[in-house]
């Protein structure tokens, strides 16, 4: 008895053990027990802090996020797309908080919500973030938020995307033409080792990204179960694949033999991305990889990409602004330019709603509804 009562690993759970017992009689002189109670208790004695701290510690806004991420990562209808976002999210909003010195609580959303706001949209706006990706970022918070009111019972407040001021700007869409797409496309099959050094790496990268181009595959989606000799056969119509994103199967009709043939000349050794890091890590390589050579077929005579903000126009290159989802609008554009049917473009691409086919990638004007047809005659 008198070793059990000296040793240290004794001393600490027997000191755990009355820490708990005391929660609960706590409580039983308000209430009956329930089980939540008891898994709250023992959680707050295993991370060796108060019911209290542990309480205040789940309405921290990084709390909410995580609580939703491991409520959700074993349902099937949370897709792995949906799981990097809630992650990088976090992570984000983990570097705002080592920046601002504070961490966003239930209790401070309650009092200063727009302080905060204000203080995150300068933050990722530091960042170089755009507006577009940081109201995307306020729409998974108030996720986060309405989903830890939901379990709680608890009332916290919102984000509210109205009461900041949103900067105007307007870019076209990045996506190759087809001639553009056919001087990349005949470059890989036919390089210039005289004029300029391509590793083997570098061709790969892009034939993964004209392999994208002619189907509008997200680069998470490429990998060897969807793309296979079973999935996809030469003379083939159609070419069926899984989007992570929204978790479906997309069916998109085949443009020439162009998928088949690229496929074939990697030998079907698509990626694999197990990681958020290997499929970021990767995208950088195919970036640099297209933009080096698309400079070295363009040189002085790329394409400008018009930008239109509150004071006014500015351009930049093409070579410059090309990025591996690029591949998937240029699929929309050659789509579209071959069939001139924007609800096929819409279905091959897997969108919900047919807005963000139009708007974010064939670049129509859905802001301007004002025409004047005074002027028309139809001759009777």
């Amino acid at each position: 008895q008198q070793v059990r009562r000296t040793h240290p690993d004794y001393v600490r759970l027997n000191a755990k053990l009355e820490a708990i017992t005391k929660e609960l009689v706590a409580i039983e002189k308000i209430r009956e027990v329930k089980a939540e109670d008891i898994d709250r208790i023992v959680e707050a004695s295993i991370k060796g802090i108060t019911v209290k701290e542990l309480e205040n510690k789940g309405n921290l806004l990084t709390e909410m996020l995580e609580n939703q991420y491991q409520q959700r990562k074993d349902s099937t209808a949370f897709s792995s797309h949906s799981k990097r976002k809630l992650i990088s999210v976090k992570n984000s909003l983990e570097k705002f908080e080592a920046k601002v010195k504070y961490q966003i609580s239930a209790d401070m959303l309650n009092k200063s919500t727009l302080p905060v706001q204000n203080d995150l949209v300068q933050f990722f706006r530091s960042l170089g973030n755009k507006d577009s990706s940081i109201k995307d970022y306020l729409g998974t918070y108030n996720a986060a938020i309405n989903y830890h009111c939901k379990l709680t019972g608890n009332t916290v407040k919102t984000f509210s995307k109205r009461d900041t001021k949103w900067e105007r700007r307007n870019k076209q869409i990045i996506a190759l033409n087809t001639a553009e797409l056919k001087t990349l496309y005949a470059f890989v099959y036919n390089p210039e080792p005289d004029k300029i050094k391509t590793t083997p790496a570098e061709l790969r990268n892009m034939k993964y990204f004209l392999f994208r181009c002619f189907c509008g595959m997200r680069i998470g989606d490429m990998n060897s179960k969807n793309i296979n000799k079973r999935s996809l056969k030469k003379d083939a119509k159609t070419f069926k694949y899984f989007q992570d994103k929204g978790v479906k199967t997309a069916t998109v009709f085949c443009i020439g033999n162009y998928l088949y043939d690229i496929a074939e000349s990697l030998d079907w050794d698509f990626p694999t991305f197990t990681t958020d890091s290997a499929l970021f890590s990767y995208s950088t390589n195919e970036n640099e990889a297209v933009r080096k050579h698309l400079r070295h077929l363009y040189k002085n005579d790329s394409r400008q990409i018009q930008h239109t903000t509150e004071t006014g126009y500015h351009y930049t290159n093409l070579t410059d602004e090309v990025t591996s989802h690029t591949a998937r609008k240029t699929f929309a554009h050659l789509l579209y330019n071959l069939t001139n049917n924007i609800m096929l473009v819409k279905k091959q691409l897997g969108h919900t709603k047919i807005e963000t086919t139009m708007r974010s990638y064939l670049d129509f004007n859905l802001d301007n509804e004002t025409i004047d047809l005074k002027s028309v005659q139809l001759g009777f």
